[in-house]
């Protein structure tokens, strides 16, 4: 699915710059973070990828992983 290493994307309104991280061993590490519920994708901004990352957001949610083991219900 992820081709390069390093893909930067950059999102000019805030000046800030947005990357898909490829590990050395194939993994993207934007997925593994939102997989183990440590982070949250952002709609402020599209990236191809978005949909996807959505959905690994809402199974992290569903099964309490990481920053959503100290919610209630979200």
């Amino acid at each position: 699915m992820f081709q390069n290493l390093l893909t930067l994307l950059t999102y000019f309104l805030l000046h800030c710059d947005l990357a898909y991280v490829i590990l050395p061993g194939g993994e993207c590490l934007n997925e593994l973070i939102l997989r183990n519920g440590y982070a949250k994708p952002s709609s402020d901004y599209f990236c191809f990828h978005l949909p996807y990352f959505q959905q690994i957001d809402t199974f992290a949610k569903m099964q309490k992983k990481g920053i959503y083991a100290f919610t209630s219900d979200l």
